[in-house]
């Protein structure tokens, strides 16, 4: 078993960081999340719903399109089991966005957080357990223990409803432009600088639910 984890290790390290080394992995969040990152130009540890027993974590994944254990939880844990859970968090949270960082910049795998974080074993299990239920992937999530700050930062992006567009986040003062799909114009939304950060979407209600950023995302 512990060769298995190592030689599970080591390809994920090793797909993480092709491209000569320049691949990015991805802290995946919402947009409301995303304003408050930008504003402290720091990606900090999540400690939502995370254990006195447990280390915080910054959570990433090399996933190019979409963490799958970053959707939010609408109603309960069914809600996950839903088809197009990416697109309904989208809509329910006024917006998708991530954040790239070189793939040292969060090295370590999931063997690697369940040996050094504390978290309890039967944690872990229910933890890897439900991420497989929901269509993820143990093998592209990545940690740091440390905050992570906007120097390491390598790309922001805004989820557009159908492509990821890079965000130039400084040159807008920090806080994200809304993007939503039903907004024909979001492409050019993104890019332009004299954006508002808010828009009236009507009667969207965002259902209270847990952190986005509480898990590997």
């Amino acid at each position: 078993m512990a060769k298995r984890n190592a030689e599970w290790d080591e390809w994920a390290r090793l797909a993480a960081q092709q491209w000569n080394g320049k691949m990015k992995i991805w802290h995946y969040t919402i947009k409301e999340r995303l304003d408050q990152i930008l504003k402290d130009r720091l990606i900090k540890p999540a400690v939502a719903a995370v254990g006195a027993h447990e280390k915080p974590a910054v959570w990433f994944s090399s996933n190019q399109s979409w963490e799958e254990t970053a959707n939010k939880v609408l109603g309960d844990f069914a809600d996950l089991l839903l088809l197009d859970r990416k697109k309904k968090t989208h809509e329910m949270s006024k917006g998708l966005a991530r954040i790239g960082v070189a793939s040292e910049t969060a090295p370590l795998t999931w063997n690697d957080f369940k040996r050094l974080s504390g978290i309890k074993p039967k944690e872990a299990k229910d933890l890897y357990q439900l991420a497989i239920a929901i269509g993820a992937r143990i093998g592209e999530w990545f940690v740091s223990f440390d905050a992570v700050p906007a120097e390491k930062w390598l790309a922001v992006e805004l989820w557009d409803g159908t492509n990821w567009i890079p965000f130039d986040w400084q040159s807008t003062g920090g806080a994200a432009p809304l993007v939503y799909p039903r907004f024909a114009d979001s492409r050019a939304m993104i890019q332009r600088p004299d954006t508002p950060d808010t828009v009236d979407v009507g009667d969207i209600r965002v259902i209270p639910d847990l952190d986005v950023d509480a898990g590997p995302a």
